[in-house]
């Protein structure tokens, strides 16, 4: 391949290079793909240079073809300084080209040399090239270590290039002389060019590469991270405690271990939020979550439940050490907060887990204790025993194996509407709170809605004969929901009965006495 060949085919693949980064330039919006964009039109340029070096001025093609030799090197090796937010252009950079301007204009047109030229002309590149890998190489070394092979590769084929030039230009010492010239050496010379070029374009792409992939890896671990912690208070969450819930329990029973609930939330929030504003509220539970972090024992994992409320789990512990934990917390908390609030106190429950528990029921006692503080006077702990059953306006409803229709979707629906029933019970006797009961019930308002559609579609679907009467009895108790939920605003109806309603009649009663009847249809 002769050099006119050789050029040709640089300047087709520098400037379909240089078109590559201009569109990710441009869809990416980063400095770095602009700036290589740059550098391979300079080597566009360059190659146009060179092929016709032997037919234009001095200045075009020696000084102009250098300089932009120099430019090309610096934007390519440069760009990468970019996409590791190292400083872009030095002061030192522009004292070389400066120098190195003045020197070719010296030894082309006051002492002319071709030999010379060409020795610094290889070092030039050289100097450019390694001054920014120097800068390069202590990023590369920390956050990557793999792509400074390839760095070390691209300037190592520059270091032979050089040797090489400075070598020929040595020994054949002549003062006149063309890059473009059909000699071995000036083909070989633009060989090694060439081939640098695709290796740093694919360094480029690779570094690229492994930008993105870092940047996802660290956006999938904000993501973990959101999805474990509570964004105001840095604290686990509910979401986190009910994956984690099953495995306590677990290690229980396997080990005979003790474990432990406490149940904690702010006595008198609302009151602290209506007069002093969401802001300073969101204040008092930054403070709450430190205050706990540093009063329970590093054993102990804490948990932001939701709103002013709070969780701790307490492995292998039995109940009067959770008691002691608890009480210690509730002094702390005390003696932490003197805000303009005034005094900031919690309530807290306590109970022990027992191997006949379901995680509800475990959370059910510690909850009731919490409702005990708050009804005989706040500030206290009231821990709920395991022998003692709940009473009668507290009880909430497990979900049965036998209740299961065989469509999953179905299920789940009516697993999540039960869940929902189960939390207007944990909310039974807050009393204070009437706002948060008729959200809860809207809340399942909706949820029965949905459901309904959906399971309406389904039955429609597989051409269930009784889908009429089935759909005529979900209008009933949607006229019946909504009667209940104008009586609960009206405050016509108490808590108790709004549960008892939702979950054994709209629940469970229609569940047992109508969507029994379609079971069949999904589990044969």
């Amino acid at each position: 391949m002769d050099n006119r060949t050789l050029l040709t085919a640089l300047g087709i693949i520098s400037i379909s290079y240089s078109f590559l980064f201009a569109l990710l330039s441009l869809k990416r919006k980063e400095k770095s793909f602009l700036v290589f964009s740059i550098g391979y039109f300079f080597a566009v340029f360059l190659a146009i240079l060179t092929y016709y070096q032997g037919i234009w001025h001095p200045i075009f093609s020696v000084v102009l073809l250098n300089m932009s030799y120099f430019v090309f090197l610096f934007l390519l090796s440069a760009g990468f300084k970019l996409i590791y937010n190292l400083p872009f252009l030095r002061k030192r950079t522009i004292v070389y080209f400066v120098m190195f301007l003045i020197i070719f204009i010296i030894f082309t047109f006051v002492f002319p040399h071709y030999s010379i030229r060409m020795i610094i002309s290889s070092l030039m590149a050289l100097l450019v090239i390694y001054d920014n890998y120097f800068d390069l190489s202590i990023v590369l070394k920390k956050e990557n270590a793999k792509y400074l092979i390839v760095a070390k590769s691209v300037v190592g084929i520059y270091l032979i290039i050089t040797i090489a030039r400075i070598i020929f230009a040595i020994t054949t010492f002549k003062s006149e002389g063309l890059l473009i010239e059909d000699s071995l050496f000036t083909t070989v010379t633009n060989m090694f060019i060439f081939i640098s070029i695709n290796i740093w374009s694919m360094m480029i792409l690779s570094a690229d590469y492994a930008k993105l992939q870092s940047m996802l890896e660290h956006q999938n671990d904000e993501l973990k991270r959101l999805a474990l912690k509570d964004s105001l208070t840095g604290l686990y969450n509910r979401h986190f405690l009910e994956q984690e819930i099953d495995k306590y329990t677990q290690i229980a029973k396997v080990y005979n271990q003790p474990l432990s609930f406490i149940i904690f939330d702010l006595d008198n929030f609302k009151i602290v939020n209506d007069v002093y504003g969401h802001d300073y509220g969101d204040e008092v539970l930054i403070k709450l979550a430190e205050v706990t972090r540093n009063s329970i024992r590093t054993s102990d994992i804490a948990y932001r439940w939701g709103g002013e409320e709070f969780l701790i789990v307490l492995p292998n512990t039995e109940v009067n050490t959770a008691n002691e934990v608890a009480e210690k917390l509730r002094i702390d908390v005390k003696e932490a907060f003197n805000e303009k609030a005034g005094q900031v106190t919690i309530s807290l429950g306590v109970s022990e887990y027992k191997a006949t528990d379901s995680s509800q029921s475990w959370f059910r006692r510690a909850d009731y204790g919490l409702s005990q503080a708050k009804k005989s006077g706040k500030d206290k702990v009231v821990v709920w025993p395991t022998h003692q059953p709940l009473p009668l306006a507290f009880a909430t409803v497990d979900w049965q194996e036998s209740w299961n229709s065989g469509h999953l979707e179905i299920d789940k629906q009516h697993k999540e509407l039960l869940n929902l029933s189960n939390e207007l019970a944990h909310i039974a006797l807050e009393r204070e709170n009437i706002e948060k009961v008729l959200n809860q019930l809207q809340t399942i308002m909706a949820h029965v809605i949905t459901h309904f559609h959906y399971e309406e579609s389904v039955l429609f679907e597989v051409g269930y004969d009784q889908y009429e009467i089935h759909k005529a009895e979900h209008n009933a108790l949607i006229e019946r929901f909504q009667k209940l939920l104008e009586d609960a605003k009206a405050n016509k109806v108490s808590i108790k009965q709004c549960f008892d309603q939702i979950a054994g009649t709209l629940i469970i009663g229609h569940l047992l006495h109508y969507d029994k009847l379609f079971f069949s249809l999904f589990n044969e």
